[in-house]
Parts: structure tokens; sequence; C-alpha cells
């Protein structure tokens, strides 16, 4: 998920089995709308750079390309 997730400001990443991180990431997102809308936008700016169907293409059509020598 780190990877996915990079550093967008999109999401808060929490350890594993803490449930203490969690509640207060939670906590958060409950008490800032304006946090909730800043983190909507910038998941939605991290899909469309880097996870849309034609990305995923163009990624992959690249990769092909480079291991046939083309």
């Amino acid at each position: 998920i780190p990877k996915v997730v990079g550093e967008s400001g999109c999401a808060f990443l929490c350890e594993i089995q803490s449930p203490m991180q969690y509640a207060i990431a939670l906590r958060k997102l409950m008490l800032d709308d304006h946090l909730v809308r800043s983190m909507g936008v910038a998941a939605r700016k991290r899909y469309q750079e880097n996870y849309t169907r034609d990305k995923f293409l163009f990624k992959m059509e690249k990769i092909f390309r480079d291991v046939l020598g083309l």
C-alpha cells in the first residue's frame, strides 16, 4: 500500500496492529471536512496520473517493447 499511496497526501498510513494510529487518523477525518475533501482530490489526481486504463496500457506496451528490444 505505501507504494500505491506514495507521498500523495491521499491517505494516512498506519502501522499494522496499531489501533491507536487508526483511531487518530479516523478522528482527524471526522473532525476536518477540508482534510477529507483535499485527500479526495489528491486521491483522484493520483489515480488519473497513474492508474487509469490508458496509463496501464501505455506502461505495459513500454515494458513489452523494452523486452522485445523495439
